[in-house]
């Protein structure tokens, strides 16, 4: 008895897993440095954009499926395009539609002018990493980008704002690098949950009045972009100081 041929499709299929492991390469490999950075995430983008195609031309073949006698590729086309439009979701989830325009900068601060610096994250960070040191060009760049990042003014007085900012940044689960109650200065280091991106956090809290002020720094350990990520976290981390 012989077994009727498989249709062209499955190919789409077969293609389609490769890709997707190739993206679960690229997510263990930039997670558990495997090799370097830059070709880690840069295959995770290539299969990320190929499992992408591979689901369009699958959508496509799909729509065709319907209005011609190949219903023996439905099947396979299917699933093809079901398989790159997860992937693609996945991503969004976690980066959000709206930050995909987010400006080519990885250091965002709420002090532009004088920004606080970094003294223990410079001894963690390895070669080939993003630098600590501030460029007045991205200034301007975050200006435009990110307007409502700015300082956080606290009626605590500098004592309180000090110890509530480090029990804010336990509470957010950022591993405590430093703690400098005379000089103001907690350093932290906030780790992403799927690529284990590391991004280093500097906060400054001074004497404001009778208040405070809380000036903080976030800058990406790599990467060109930062997709907003350093931007949401100085808003996160502002609302979880003001709501506790």
């Amino acid at each position: 008895m012989s077994t009727a041929p498989k249709p062209w499709t499955h190919w789409l299929l077969k293609l389609q897993g490769l890709l997707i492991l190739s993206l679960l390469f690229g997510v263990c490999a930039t997670r558990f440095q495997l090799v370097p950075f830059r070709v880690a995430f840069g295959s995770f983008g290539l299969a990320l954009l190929g499992a992408s195609v591979v689901g369009f031309a699958a959508a496509l073949v799909l729509i065709w499926s319907w209005f011609k006698p190949a219903r023996q590729h439905r099947a396979y086309a299917g699933v093809s395009a079901v398989i790159g439009v997860v992937p693609v979701l996945a991503v969004l989830s976690m980066v959000g539609p709206g930050r995909l325009g987010s400006p080519p900068i990885h250091d965002i601060t709420t002090d532009t002018h004088s920004p606080p610096q970094f003294v223990a994250a410079r001894r963690e960070r390895g070669e080939g990493e993003n630098s600590l040191d501030y460029s007045q060009g991205v200034a301007s760049i975050q200006e435009r980008a990110y307007p409502n990042i700015k300082p956080l003014l606290s009626h605590r007085d500098y004592i309180e704002a000090y110890k509530h900012s480090l029990a804010t940044v336990k509470k957010l689960g950022w591993r405590v690098l430093r703690e400098d109650m005379e000089a103001g200065i907690i350093e932290a280091v906030d780790t992403s949950s799927v690529f284990g991106f590391k991004d280093d956090v500097v906060i400054r809290v001074s004497v404001d009045g009778e208040g405070s002020r809380v000036d903080m720094r976030s800058v990406s350990r790599v990467g060109v972009s930062d997709l907003g990520a350093n931007a949401a976290r100085i808003a996160r981390f502002q609302a979880a100081f003001e709501a506790g």
